[in-house]
Order: structure tokens, then sequence, then C-alpha cells
């Protein structure tokens, strides 16, 4: 018998990870600093969420999908997808920006990761704001990208993506294609296709704990074609949804604003989510 289910948390330390979760949201983190990322509910290989509580406690989520199927995942979405959850729930906590990136479709993550891999569509609800925060999503209008590559070997490219002050309550389409990046002094939530896969384009001069430099898919020459295809023809369409309550499938959006509230979990109502289209 199902019920409405809680998931732990994975909890991953980013470079540029805040402190929203344990200090907004009351989560103990067990001492961990700059936890940039709290993997809600999870079907990646790897980070595959885990039952809290109840009598499925300990299940992963590939067990109960295995077990009870459509049940779980709604006949609609296993028609699509089979026995894979299709989305992948975060929360995210920001003390600095992160780097300029783009993600892969459907069709290029089959070339560039592996067949059957999915590309990374992803929306964003703000939770939490500090005055001045923003994000980029998008070329601006009227950049014909003639400069585009020697924008990018300047580290020029984020003069011409487009800038938004932020506020809670905003919401962000970011479709595969989109040159994006989060500012600093942000909380928020992201409900994405599941998939890992991103591509900097340029992480500002920033080094890791190894004093070494992210990895940037334009530093292979070799992989310019490629790269060049992520970005270019860019995606056309609003920077900006609104507010969560006024997108029309704001059930899934405000199903993500519900999980940022202390003692409430993504996971609680992702079925509510999959059962309307069941």
């Amino acid at each position: 018998m199902l019920y409405p289910l809680c998931f732990e948390p994975v909890y991953l330390t980013k470079i540029w990870g805040g402190e929203h979760l344990s200090q907004e949201l009351g989560r103990d983190l067990a001492g961990k600093k700059q936890v940039g990322e709290s993997w809600e509910l999870s079907g990646v290989e790897g980070q595959v969420s885990v039952v809290s509580d109840g009598p499925l406690v300990g299940k992963s989520l590939d067990d109960l999908v295995e077990r009870y199927g459509a049940d779980l995942l709604g006949h609609r979405v296993m028609a699509v997808h089979g026995d894979r959850f299709p989305l992948l729930f975060k929360l995210l906590s920001t003390a600095q920006d992160l780097s300029l990136q783009v993600h892969p479709n459907d069709e290029q993550a089959g070339r560039m990761v592996g067949p059957g891999a999915l590309g990374k569509t992803e929306m964003w609800v703000i939770l939490g704001a500090e005055p001045g925060a923003c994000l980029y999503n998008g070329f601006v209008e009227g950049y014909d990208g003639r400069d585009l590559a020697e924008r990018i070997r300047q580290g020029r490219l984020l003069e011409v993506v487009h800038r938004t002050e932020v506020k809670v309550g905003d919401v962000f389409y970011i479709p595969a294609g989109r040159v994006h990046t989060i500012g600093a002094g942000l909380l928020l939530a992201e409900i994405q296709q599941s998939s890992d896969t991103t591509y900097r384009i340029d992480d500002f001069g920033r080094l890791d704990d190894q004093g070494q430099p992210g990895p940037c898919i334009w530093r292979k020459p070799s992989r310019w074609p490629t790269a060049m295809g992520l970005v270019w023809p860019p995606i056309r369409s609003p920077w900006k949804v609104g507010p969560a309550v006024a997108w029309p499938e704001g059930l899934i959006l405000n199903a993500i604003a519900l999980a940022s509230r202390p003692g409430k979990n993504a996971s609680e109502v992702t079925m509510v989510w999959i059962r309307r289209w069941s």
C-alpha cells in the first residue's frame, strides 16, 4: 500500500555553496559547509533517493518503481519513460555565482553522453533572494552571434547574456541549449529532467580546492563544433515565466515551493504531480 513518501535528501558540497539550507530551512547538515545542492528526489544513477520513513523505509526509488510500476509513476509517464523516474527535484543555495553553462537536449545527450541519456531542461522557483541577487538566462535581444567564438575565447560572453534581478516567487524556464547561470545570494527550487549533464562555458577564473580550473568544454579545440552547436542558434522563449501561482502547471511549481518549508520534502508531493497526469 502506497502512502505519502518521504526521502532522505542528498547534500552536495559545492565551491559556490551557501548556508541557506541550514540557516533558512533549518536543515541539519551534519557539520557540512558550502552545501550548494540538496537532491530532494532523484533517480540519477549513483544518487538514487531512499525512503526515510514508514513501512518502505530504506527502499530506493528504483525499488519502488520496480515494485509498483504505474501505480507509482502513472501510466502516461511509463508509456514515455518506461521504468525510469524522469524528474530530478533539487534545492540550490548559492554564496557565489555559478559557472556560465549550458545543458544538452535529449538528442545531443544521446550523442555526447550515451544512448538513452536524457538532456536537461529545467525550471527554477526563487525561494529566497538577497538584495540585488540576479541570474543570467539566455542571450540579450538583438545579439546576432557573429562574435560568439571570440567572446567565448576572451571570457566576455556574459556581456551578451540577459541579466535579471529576482525576488521570491519568480519562476524561470531554462530549456536545454540556453546559456545561463545562477548568481550569488539565492535559494531556489529546481525541477528538471533526470540528468546531471552540464557543460561549463566560463567559470570566471575560479579554481577548485586543488588549485585547478574546472573543466570547460571550450578548452579542447576538437570539441568546438560540438560546443558551438550546444549554444547556437539560441533558444527563443521568455526569460521569465512569472510568479509560481500564475504558471498553468502551478501544481508542479507550488509543489516545489512547498518542499522548501521546514519539515516538508519534495518527494511528499511528487506522487500528487504524477497522479495528476496518470
